[in-house]
């Protein structure tokens, strides 16, 4: 019977032995296919840092051209560009005050522009057929009201006379 147990503690032994070996072996195998996929791994990224340190490079140099720079600057700056260019418009204002004068029969005289705002005095003259105050009261609630012009009435700055009016007015360009 002793052998017969000495048997078995061997085979069990053997077995240890051999899975044991089995574990060693394959996490070598496992070892190494690692450090070749990870070297494989490297050179993939090497290449790939290669690939972006050159087109890096291309950008430099083609955002170095001036019309580049110039197109950059432009839409970058678009929206302010587009404010000021409207803003700069100097013919579409004056031609709005004359359309205002011979609408409201008020004559404009002068004409200041800064930064979006305008003023100009006004004079309202008695014609016969209304009064220079009607004139002056219609045209400031009927501006006021209108919302399809392209200033808004701001404040009236002065206001003297009698038959003929005089009046400063300033407008915000919307």
């Amino acid at each position: 019977m002793i052998a017969t147990e000495g048997y078995k503690i061997n085979n069990k032994s053997y077995n240890m032995m051999r899975i044991t070996i089995f574990v060693f072996l394959f996490s070598i195998i496992l070892t190494i296919l690692l450090f070749f996929y990870n070297k494989s791994l490297s050179g993939d990224i090497d290449n790939i840092n290669l690939e972006t340190t050159k087109i890096s490079e291309n950008i430099k140099k083609i955002n170095e051209d001036k019309k580049v720079k110039l197109y950059t600057l432009v839409t970058t700056n678009k929206t302010y560009l587009d404010k000021y260019k409207y803003l700069s418009n100097i013919p579409l204002f004056l031609n709005t005050l004359l359309e205002l004068s011979s609408k409201s029969k008020i004559a404009f005289n002068g004409f200041s522009y800064n930064e979006g705002s305008i003023s100009t005095n006004a004079t309202s003259i008695d014609d016969g057929y209304s009064y220079a105050s009607s004139k002056v009261k219609n045209f400031v609630k009927d501006f006021r009201k209108g919302e399809n012009g392209i200033f808004s009435l701001d404040f009236i700055t002065s206001f003297n006379g009698q038959q003929e009016i005089d009046f400063g007015l300033k407008f915000k360009v919307k």
